[in-house]
């Protein structure tokens, strides 16, 4: 009898520290599984949110995929942008880096070819190209559109040298003529990259050594612009810090990939680095409290306590399109709808939460 029960109290004893151990350690039981989104082998270079609600389109140097919200998320209506690639030579490549949709008109910024306007849903594309005379080098491309609270569109583009912007009228989109650029760079002699649209701020990364790890930041579309300064040791050390995308909080906590880890700030004042020191993150995001995350050359990873603790993402779907050579590149990540789309070289995926 003795023996029966000492038997039994080893064994609640265990199962108590089974279950203590669970509880102390939830943070590894996250079961993030990618699935595909219905575009297996498609090289999505962005994703951007249409200007009607929770639709978005995703897009590769020649296709431009559309996806209506109320839709299975496999769904895709293809608009093929040959006529773009008919106005370009034939020894480029089109570049598509930037999608405005409105009603029956898309924009699209493509390379250093300048702004592509479609009034029938992408059938057809008519250049602008007559404003974009002065681009001389390869680096030029539309870097993003953003309505304004004055009824104007604003399109911004970016160089390895300047960062420009035009005003278009919203109440006039059925044509896109006489376009006025406005050199609004915030300091001199630098590059820009990453352009993003956040809380109602923009945030573009400067790419020159001597604004290593710098972030400007404009609430006025350019007209007056701040700086933030990732000023992490692991930052300020090196002379190529560069931050591919950012992510805010509506209590004004900063996350930033980096090619040197995740980053974290309070108000963007005193940084610290939360993970994979010395990896190059190419993107993050946050969906439900949990933070994604993706590396190059290794995968997805997701942390539900801020990063003190990473977890490894189920990746089977993603890595099953992983060429024999070479790398997959994470492009874009981001919450579109209930979903976190991620976009890569090898396909579109998407997680529920």
């Amino acid at each position: 009898m003795m023996k029966t029960f000492r038997v039994i109290l080893l064994i609640m004893m265990a199962l108590a520290f089974i279950q203590a151990s669970a509880k102390r350690h939830k943070h590894h039981a996250q079961s993030v599984v990618w699935e595909s989104s219905g575009l297996d082998g498609v090289h999505v270079n962005n994703i951007f949110h249409a200007n009607n609600g929770d639709d978005y389109v995703v897009n590769n140097t020649r296709f431009i995929y559309y996806h209506a919200n109320n839709t299975a998320v496999d769904s895709w209506k293809e608009i093929d942008a040959g006529s773009i690639a008919m106005q370009i030579p034939t020894q480029d490549v089109i570049r598509i880096q930037a999608i405005y949709v409105y009603s029956n008109l898309m924009l699209a910024g493509v390379g250093s070819y300048g702004l592509f306007a479609s009034f029938d849903q992408g059938k057809t594309w008519k250049s602008t190209k007559e404003d974009f005379l002065f681009f001389n080098d390869n680096e030029s491309n539309i870097a993003g559109f953003v309505n304004s609270q004055s009824h104007k569109l604003v399109v911004f583009l970016q160089s390895s040298a300047v960062l420009k912007r035009a005003m278009i009228d919203i109440n006039n989109l059925n044509e896109v003529v006489n376009i006025s650029w406005q050199d609004i760079s915030p300091v001199s002699y630098s590059g820009y990259s990453h352009l993003q649209f956040l809380n109602n701020k923009i945030y573009v990364n400067s790419l020159y050594p001597f604004h290593n790890g710098m972030i400007f930041v404009t609430e006025d579309y350019g007209n007056t612009w701040q700086h933030i300064t990732i000023n992490a040791p692991e930052i300020s050390e090196v002379t190529n810090a560069t931050v591919y995308q950012l992510y805010i909080t509506k209590e004004n906590t900063f996350y930033a990939a980096t090619n040197y880890g995740v980053y974290k700030s309070l108000h963007g004042l005193n940084w610290h680095l939360i993970g994979f020191k010395n990896k190059v993150v190419e993107c993050l995001s946050m969906l439900k409290g949990i933070l994604h995350i993706a590396v190059y050359g290794d995968g997805m990873y997701s942390s539900s306590d801020d990063g003190v603790h990473w977890s490894y993402d189920n990746n089977m779907a993603i890595n099953k399109n992983k060429p024999q050579s070479g790398n997959i590149e994470y492009y874009s990540l981001g919450v579109y709808g209930s979903n976190m789309i991620l976009g890569t070289s090898v396909g579109l995926y998407h997680y529920s939460g």
